[in-house]
Parts: C-alpha cells; sequence; structure tokens
C-alpha cells in the first residue's frame, strides 16, 4: 500500500507534469500563429481530433486493464493492447496508401503520419498505465513536458526552414510524441527483460486466456470512454464537413484558449471534488450540501472569468494572436456561453459513479456529447458558421443543466 508521503508525491508529480506541458503549449500560441496560417490550426484540429478517437478505437481500451490486472496478466495486457493496435494500424496505412492512390479528395498525404502517431499514443498509454500501476510518475511527468517542448520547436523549426508550412504543426504534434517516448527510452522505462515489455511474458495463448477475460473493456468500458472522447473531438470534424479549414482553424485557436480555466482551476476543482464526494458518502455525510457548494464555487470562479473574456476577446486574440486571428476572437464571443456551461458542470459526471448510477450517466454523456454537435450541424446545414457556433452554445448550456440537474438528483437519493 501507498504512504501517504508517496501518494503526494505521485499526485504532485502528475499535476506539475500535466501543468507545465499544458502551460508550455498555451503561452506558445501567440509565437505559433506569427508563423502559421488559420489553415494550419484547422489541419492540426482535425488530425488530433481523428488522431484521439482511432486511438481510442483502436486499443480496445485494453490498456485500463493493465492497471487492475492480477500480478502476472500486466504484462500480457501490454502485449494484447499492442497488437491490437498494431493490426488496426496495419489496415489503417492500407486504406490511407489506397486513398492516395486513387485521389480521394479528403485524404491528405500528411494523414500518413496516423498510423506512427496512433501506435506512439498506444506505447504512451501502455506506459501511463503501467506507471499507475507501479506508481513511479516522475520519468513519466518529465516525458509529458520534453513531448511539449519539442512539439513547439520542431513546430517553429518546420515554420523557418518551410515557409507558411500547412503541416509543420503536425510534424511537431507527432514528433513531440515520439521525444517523449524516446526519453522514456533512455530512462530505462522500457525493460524488454522484466519489464512491460518483457519478452519472457509473450505468450499467444495466455493473450488470447486475457483478451476473454478482459473482454468487458472492450464490451463495456470502450462505448462510455468513446462517448467522452467524441464529446471534444467531434467538432472540428464536423465543422471541416460544411467549411472551411481556414474556418476550423479560426475555431480552435478561439476553442483551446476558452478551455484554459478549465484546464487549470476546472481539473483542479473536480479532483478535489472527487476525492471529497467519496470521503462523505463512505462517511454518511451530507453529499448534496457538497455539490451545491462545488456548484455555488464553479458558478462564481466562472461567472466574472468569462463574461470578461466574451467582452474582452476580440481585442485580445488580435493583440496576442495577430490582426489574422481577430476573426477567431468573435468566435469566441459565440463560443463563450458553451465553454462557461462546461467549466460549472465539469466536476459533476463523477457522481454517476460514485452513486453507480451508471446507466444514467452514460444517458446524460451522451446527451452531452451529441446535442452540441447536433447545433454546430444545424450551422453547417445552414452555411452559417456562426449559427454553428450559437446553436453549440446553446446546446452545451441544455446538455450542461441536464447533466447537472441529474448529478444533483442522484446525490439527493443516496
Amino acid at each position: 500500500m501507498l504512504s501517504k508521503s508517496n501518494y503526494r508525491k505521485n499526485i504532485l508529480h502528475i499535476a506539475a507534469g500535466t501543468t507545465l506541458s499544458q502551460a508550455i503549449i498555451i503561452f506558445s500560441m501567440p509565437i505559433l500563429t506569427r508563423f502559421y496560417e488559420p489553415s494550419a490550426f484547422g489541419l492540426l484540429a482535425l488530425f488530433t481530433a481523428i488522431h484521439t478517437i482511432l486511438t481510442c478505437i483502436f486499443t480496445m481500451k485494453y490498456d485500463l486493464s493493465i492497471l487492475v490486472a492480477e500480478d502476472n496478466e500486466g504484462q500480457t495486457l501490454v502485449h494484447l493492447t499492442l497488437i491490437v493496435a498494431l493490426f488496426a494500424v496495419m489496415l489503417l496505412t492500407i486504406f490511407l496508401a489506397m486513398g492516395l492512390i486513387f485521389k480521394f479528395e479528403r485524404i491528405k498525404s500528411i494523414f500518413l503520419f496516423l498510423p506512427l502517431s496512433i501506435m506512439s499514443a498506444t506505447i504512451l498509454t501502455c506506459i501511463q498505465q503501467w506507471s499507475a500501476r507501479k506508481n513511479t510518475f516522475k520519468e513519466l511527468s518529465k516525458s509529458q513536458i520534453i513531448n511539449s517542448m519539442s512539439n513547439i520547436l520542431i513546430s517553429l523549426a518546420m515554420a523557418s526552414l518551410i515557409m507558411r508550412a500547412e503541416d509543420g504543426l503536425i510534424f511537431g504534434y507527432v514528433l513531440g510524441m515520439i521525444a517523449g517516448l524516446v526519453f522514456l527510452y533512455l530512462k530505462k522505462q522500457f525493460d524488454f527483460e522484466t519489464g512491460m515489455y518483457s519478452s519472457r511474458k509473450f505468450n499467444i495463448k495466455k493473450i488470447v486466456t486475457v483478451a476473454q477475460k478482459y473482454r468487458r473493456f472492450p464490451l463495456y468500458v470502450l462505448p462510455a470512454v468513446l462517448i467522452q472522447t467524441l464529446a471534444t473531438s467531434l467538432q472540428p470534424i464536423v465543422l471541416q464537413y460544411f467549411f472551411s479549414l481556414d474556418e476550423v482553424g479560426y475555431y480552435a485557436v478561439a476553442y483551446r484558449m476558452l478551455l484554459i480555466p478549465s484546464t487549470l482551476i476546472g481539473a483542479a476543482v473536480a479532483e478535489a471534488f472527487r476525492a471529497e464526494f467519496v470521503r462523505k458518502k463512505k462517511n454518511g455525510e451530507n453529499i448534496a450540501k457538497l455539490f451545491i457548494d462545488t456548484l455555488r464555487k464553479m458558478v462564481t470562479y466562472g461567472l466574472p472569468t468569462y463574461f470578461m473574456l466574451y467582452l474582452l476577446a476580440p481585442i485580445v486574440f488580435k493583440i496576442l494572436f495577430g490582426v489574422e486571428f481577430y476573426a477567431s476572437g468573435i468566435i469566441a464571443q459565440y463560443l463563450t456561453l458553451g465553454a462557461f456551461a462546461y467549466f460549472i458542470s465539469q466536476p459533476f459526471y463523477y457522481v454517476f459513479i460514485a452513486t453507480d448510477k451508471l446507466r444514467t450517466g452514460l444517458i446524460v454523456q451522451l446527451l452531452v456529447t451529441f446535442i452540441p454537435t447536433l447545433g454546430l450541424i444545424y450551422g453547417g446545414i445552414h452555411g452559417q458558421p456562426s449559427w454553428s457556433y450559437l446553436a453549440w452554445s446553446v446546446s452545451m448550456l441544455v446538455a450542461a443543466l441536464i447533466l447537472i440537474g441529474k448529478a444533483h438528483r442522484s446525490t439527493l437519493n443516496q
């Protein structure tokens, strides 16, 4: 069992790595926007959205079983996750190659980097789960920072070497991940003798056995995680279907900046809420009061923050990112209501897990994912980007209120 001091150190390592890596990306944006056109950010948003969705599907979420597996099954599950992902990646590579050969309009050559990025992400998620299993987060935290730094440096180098290179941001994204993996390799995180990739533990019969034993992960965990992934990744794909890459790029820059409060404040409050919610529930204390107090805090933090963003977004974006991204500031105003709704509801999805209301939680997650997406589609059908953003914001508010209402009702029934 972990001592309290080791537990706190692990939390500190995770928080420091995540916060610093995100801060590097955020604070580099004013520099990157001076080197890259909006279409480059649109292409990156589209690439990362497809990458994130396919990585979730290709692992079949067997990676999440690594943490909870029995002592003699962890390494076998790592092998299983990698084999399943590798097979899917091979099929994807064939599909992309055929698309280029037959000149399918929507398949760009840069998407040939998807197989490499997906396999890199799969290896990384296996390391993350193995680190959680072994309670060793220090090197993983450092690799996150190296990933972000390499991402930005490579992106800037590409822009300097190839003027207005549209693909430079994607090169930075993929090679940044690889740089993080190289660091972990040099730090002995890839132990092929006794560690997570141990060849001694590779046994086809065992792999088939654990695939059957942990089949609940692709059957039940994958759909739930995929819905959550689609909630944050569908927007660029929908927008690109109806509008130009420039429009997707303006949206991507606006949305990333609006998520800063959720990344820096919302995530911290959500983590504290989860821990306190579990403690109070175990002790038979009033969890409904904790829910209301947390909601009040989220509104108190979020309302003035997003109100100021709404008022100042166009001028702030123009100053920070250049005249070319003034449009992102206008889009940010349309998105502010939806971003605020996401912010105030951020801690509360965990309530369904803690109160064993998984079916209700799944239904709510479906609504939170697809109601806002329908809003985007509505605007796209009418050919008006501004309608898409406004409809998304209003739909996001409706979905967030449903989530908060259902979560609060779950606390009253305890």
